[in-house]
């Protein structure tokens, strides 16, 4: 995934945990994070999809718990979609 897209996906973590400027997103997981519970997960599966133009299914959103698992995820979306 290139600088580009990690810094917009950094943003989105940020936006849908209520996170700050510069914090660090790129070792969250949803059990080290407070403030990463159901709806904030909702939220950012949610800003995920409209930032990046994809679907993210349930059992994808279900396992999706980490900013680098989030990573890999999008990577594959996009690969598949020709690039966003």
């Amino acid at each position: 995934m290139n600088d580009e897209r990690t810094e917009r996906l950094a943003a989105v973590f940020r936006a849908a945990l209520g996170l700050g400027p510069r914090c660090d997103v790129h070792s969250l997981t949803q059990s080290s994070t407070e403030k990463w519970d159901s709806l904030a997960h909702v939220m950012l599966v949610s800003a995920i999809e409209n930032e990046f133009s994809v679907t993210i299914g349930v059992s994808e959103s279900l396992a999706l718990n980490s900013f680098t698992g989030a990573q890999r995820l999008l990577q594959s979306k996009l690969a598949g979609a020709g690039a966003q």
